[in-house]
């Protein structure tokens, strides 16, 4: 992997000089200083800090016909007047590539990526730069991938999609002692698509072959082989015959929850049916009977797209996979001045997680405490004595369980529902969501359940000023005991841009966590003056001149 991704970046970069194309470099710097109050009810926190934060971003990126890339490296620091000897200082780079071979039909991509990651962030918790709990990890991240599309060959369409992805994560000094493990895991993935995809054509067909294969460091190895194929015949004025079907396999060291432990999982799917299709909008229902031929089970496949009144758009998608039924769909609306969505969607994905990981100790002879609870405490239980116990009246074996936090890649099943409201207008504009998320560790009986939300509003009030609102809403309930939390930030913002380089902003924040844990649990209040510059002619954050196009 480390060798295919230098390879595809020394492609790239001997492809710049060859082909004329322009370079822009374009820093900003952010200077500004917080005055915050925080309180807890975990150790009578009572904290009043003044603090000065650094933010610069370096961007260098380079278009050409033929070439495109950019590489950003972005510096943060914290400096805490009441205490001397604290300064929070971080690094973070990245960079993205591409290389058009042949025609805009084969292009190659790289891209590199080092930064922290939060502790707040693996949890699902807000992300604070300046208090977060702490910031034990540093991830790499490294990709190459290439892209083929036959040009218009009609009735053949063609394409071919070949990705590596190479996922580290390392723990700081400071967070050895909280963390057991950390691993990370490499994910090579390939789609093969072929058919006539164009709906409006009289017969539709599509062939996809994808493979997938996920390789942990500690955690074993775990390949996932899949074969779609659908069909469409016409039949009688708009009506088509159907026919689709699934062919799909895993294999795992790990023992899953589908039931088989070592041995290979295989999904077989097939299904008929009608469909009808609009071909003048490129929109179709299709619904389908399918046989699951492994488990021996029958259910019912909905593949549907529809367009009302040019603003409506409605897709469905209802079939088989491995885990059981799955199902995506959206419902959209186009307007000038707004645009809303719903959607929900199922998909597998490898994400880091950290679970507890519980290791018996051994059972000790313990007695209740004051209130008649059993439980291990070294002053209430003793080692029992080797051979036959004999407890006395009162006494009870208690298990002495110790838990450890190793950061692990999981595959897991995520099921999303998201609402989603934007509108824009030349002086009021916003963008609202709301996100329902289950996560499901498929190699375990762990469950995640999150609700986000998030709305952020901008006021231009004149040509030089505007007010930005910002509201972010998460609770996040787990299947065990973990620290439930519900977090709450709210912030308002006064910007003024002195030129077109440059503007200074007075902000109001205020954060409330509140958890079932009550080390997680503490309030926010800060008040933060600063000031922004942009550099570069080009910088794509400046404001334009009014009625004069930037240069």
């Amino acid at each position: 992997m480390k060798y295919l991704f230098y390879c595809v970046l020394c492609a790239i970069g001997a492809a710049a000089p060859t082909h004329a194309g322009e370079w822009v470099f374009s820093p900003t710097v952010d200077v500004a200083l917080h005055q915050s109050s925080i309180s807890s009810e975990y150790e009578e926190l009572e904290r009043q800090d003044t603090v000065t934060s650094l933010f610069m971003e370096n961007r260098l990126a380079y278009t050409s016909k033929k070439v495109e890339s950019t590489l950003i490296h972005d510096w943060r620091r914290y400096d805490y007047s009441d205490t001397e000897d604290l300064a929070l200082d971080y690094h973070d780079i990245r960079w993205d590539g591409s290389l058009d071979v042949w025609r805009d039909d084969w292009t190659i991509s790289g891209s590199f990526a080092r930064y922290h990651e939060l502790f707040d962030t693996i949890q699902g918790s807000f992300v604070d730069d300046m208090y977060s709990d702490e910031r034990p990890f540093v991830r790499y991240k490294r990709q190459v991938g290439t892209r083929y599309d036959l040009p218009d060959i009609h009735p053949l369409d063609f394409s071919f999609r070949y990705s590596e992805q190479h996922n580290d994560i390392k723990l700081l000094p400071e967070a050895e002692g909280n963390f057991s493990q950390a691993s990370g895991y490499n994910l090579r993935s390939a789609i093969l698509r072929l058919g006539q995809y164009d709906r409006a054509f009289p017969v539709s067909w599509e062939w996809r072959a994808d493979l997938h294969e996920r390789v942990r460091e500690d955690q074993g190895q775990i390949n996932n082989y899949g074969v779609d194929y659908n069909a469409r015949i016409p039949v009688y004025s708009g009506w088509h015959a159907a026919v689709n079907g699934n062919f799909s396999e895993y294999e795992s060291k790990n023992n899953w929850n589908f039931g088989l432990a070592s041995d290979p999982v295989q999904h077989r799917m097939v299904g008929v049916g009608l469909a009808w299709v609009k071909s003048q909008k490129n929109a179709y229902i299709q619904v389908t009977k399918n046989w699951d031929q492994v488990r021996d089970e029958e259910s019912w496949g909905v593949d549907a797209k529809w367009f009302f009144a040019d603003r409506w758009s409605i897709f469905y998608n209802r079939t088989q996979r491995l885990y059981g039924d799955s199902e995506q769909g959206s419902l959209s609306y186009t307007g000038k001045h707004h645009q809303w969505r719903m959607s929900y969607s199922e998909q597998l994905e490898t994400r880091f997680f950290i679970t507890p990981e519980f290791t018996t100790e051994g059972v000790y002879i313990c007695q209740p405490d004051d209130e008649g609870q059993y439980y291990f405490d070294s002053s209430l239980c003793v080692m029992p004595p080797v051979g036959d116990v004999t407890l006395s009246p009162g006494e009870a074996l208690i298990p002495n369980v110790t838990v450890g936090y190793p950061l692990q890649s999981r595959i897991t099943l995520n099921k999303e529902g998201e609402m989603r409201w934007t509108f824009s207008r030349s002086q009021w504009s916003h963008d609202f969501s709301l996100r329902s998320r289950l996560t499901q560790d498929m190699e375990s009986s762990f469950q995640e359940r999150a609700v986000n939300g998030e709305f952020l509003g901008t006021l231009r009030m004149n040509s030089h000023s505007r007010t930005e609102y910002l509201w972010r809403y998460r609770d996040v309930s787990f299947n065990f005991d973990r620290g439930d939390t519900v977090d709450r930030l709210y912030r308002v913002s006064y910007h003024y841009e002195l030129n077109t380089k440059s503007e200074w902003y007075l902000a109001f924040q205020h954060i409330n966590k509140d958890s079932t844990r009550r080390e997680y649990q503490y309030k926010d209040n800060r008040i933060t003056v600063g000031y922004k510059h942009f550099f570069g002619k080009k910088h794509k954050d400046r404001r334009p001149l009014s009625g004069v196009p930037q240069n």
